[in-house]
């Protein structure tokens, strides 16, 4: 560790030092979370949990996050029928509360997919059609339901349910808690890690799961979904998901792969070299935001019974 590297590491153990509660020491604990420097985190991350355990004590609460559009759709693409869909949903809800016994239940949502994202690439989920009245009047109707039964159902303006899970998230790491997401979505998988899990259909998949399915670590997902490809953003054309893991389990990260492109055939340099302008943009639509502004009241649990 060299001098400046050293400096700020002292200066955030001070500023990490200073916390009076749980709720000034998350956002230092999340930056920390966050750094793309394994230096800063290795050297941090030690003494954030240290406060932590200052304010909260050893327990490790757990949170279960339901990606409720991504169960909405597959429901009533089944039954087309609200009542069943919103049964369904509550059913299922109950079943995992259960199982899981989270202190605390968050239901994503979003009202409309991407604004923001579209902001950035005009093309993000163009080709997705618009979604249908029944599927956004059932969403209000189980909101309603989640009310009554006091479990939070968020949805931040021009942002998606996956950042609002990702963000919710990352503030349970930060508080040393535990996290079941329920979804099928593979976009998850970038932020499963120590302590989060996804779920779907039965099945729990954590990190050792994610290298099992697609090959590569949680950390490489966002990249192998630039190359790969998804929601009309920008690709490699013509490069696959095994090609894709491949590639990365050897050089890291499209940059690792953008470097040793010389290797590749003539039509694989192309496709690199074509998506390399695009690379930017299409990480930035790929990587789930983990750092919205919630409001949300971590002592009201939720009463299902």
């Amino acid at each position: 560790m060299n001098d400046w590297q050293a400096q700020t590491v002292a200066q955030a153990q001070a500023d990490i030092d200073k916390t009076k509660s749980i709720e000034e020491l998350e956002p230092i604990g999340t930056d920390i979370l966050l750094s793309s420097q394994p230096w800063y985190r290795q050297a941090c991350w030690p003494v954030v949990v240290r406060k932590r355990k200052e304010f909260l004590g050893e327990d490790k609460p757990k949170m279960l996050i339901v990606d409720a559009m991504n169960w909405i759709r597959a429901d009533f693409s089944q039954s087309q029928d609200m009542g069943q869909a919103q049964d369904s949903f509550m059913r299922r809800v109950r079943m995992l509360e259960k199982k899981v016994q989270p202190r605390w239940i968050v239901i994503a949502s979003d009202e409309r997919d991407g604004l923001i994202r579209k902001d950035i690439c005009p093309e993000y989920k163009k080709s997705r059609n618009d979604r249908p009245q029944e599927i956004t009047n059932i969403a209000r109707v189980i909101a309603a339901s989640c009310e009554f039964y006091q479990v939070p159902w968020i949805q931040i303006d021009g942002h998606e349910a996956d950042d609002v899970a990702a963000t919710m998230t990352t503030r349970c790491i930060v508080r040393g808690g535990q996290v079941v997401v329920c979804t099928s979505d593979k976009d998850y998988y970038q932020i499963i890690c120590r302590g989060v899990v996804a779920w779907s259909k039965g099945e729990y998949t954590n990190a050792e799961g994610v290298e099992e399915k697609v090959g590569i670590k949680p950390n490489q997902i966002v990249d192998y979904l630039c190359l790969t490809g998804k929601d009309d953003v920008p690709s490699a054309v013509g490069i696959g998901p095994q090609t894709a893991a491949q590639w990365l389990k050897e050089h890291g990260d499209f940059i690792g792969i953008y470097d040793h492109r010389h290797s590749l055939t003539e039509k694989k340099r192309e496709a690199v070299e074509q998506f390399a302008p695009h690379y930017w943009v299409a990480r930035t639509c790929h990587t789930l935001n983990r750092r919205l502004e919630i409001d949300f009241d971590w002592s009201v649990t939720p009463v299902l019974d």
